[in-house]
């Protein structure tokens, strides 16, 4: 005997769900943004000063990044990678935030639907700020 009150999944029928995901979803973007901010910035800086170093131009108020280790060879290597590491997690949950509303898989679904007789339109229940807008139309003059 099913109770009409529960759902497959065991989340509750309301719109409780989409919140704590919506939260959830936020707090690992603020995570990316912390990282990348934290680390890649300072890592994606060390790999511009190691060349600028080898060059002999020195900007005093960053004195403390000409540490002697790293050694100088690895110091671009280890700041160019930390910093592409940090950017990559970043657009990752930046693309995970978004889910397939936008770029080149949301096309590609909208045109498998088209093509198997689906409608094309958003997925109901999506927040409606990223949702597409189409405008109306004026009434016509009479």
């Amino acid at each position: 005997m099913a109770i009409p009150d529960k759902t497959r999944g065991g989340a509750p029928d309301s719109g409780e769900s989409g919140v704590l995901r919506r939260l959830a979803s936020d707090r690992s973007l603020r995570v990316a943004w912390g990282l990348f901010l934290a680390l890649g910035i300072p890592l994606g800086l060390i790999a511009v000063l190691a060349p600028l170093t080898a060059a002999g131009i020195y900007l005093e108020p960053l004195r403390p990044f000409w540490r002697p280790w790293p050694p100088d060879i690895l110091k671009p290597v280890i700041g160019v990678g930390g910093f592409v590491v940090t950017l990559a997690y970043l657009c990752y949950r930046l693309g995970r935030h978004a889910g397939y509303r936008w770029g080149t898989a949301a096309a590609v679904a909208m045109a498998r639907n088209i093509a198997k007789g689906r409608p094309a339109g958003p997925a109901a229940g999506g927040p409606p700020d990223r949702a597409p807008r189409v405008p109306t139309p004026p009434m016509p003059r009479p």
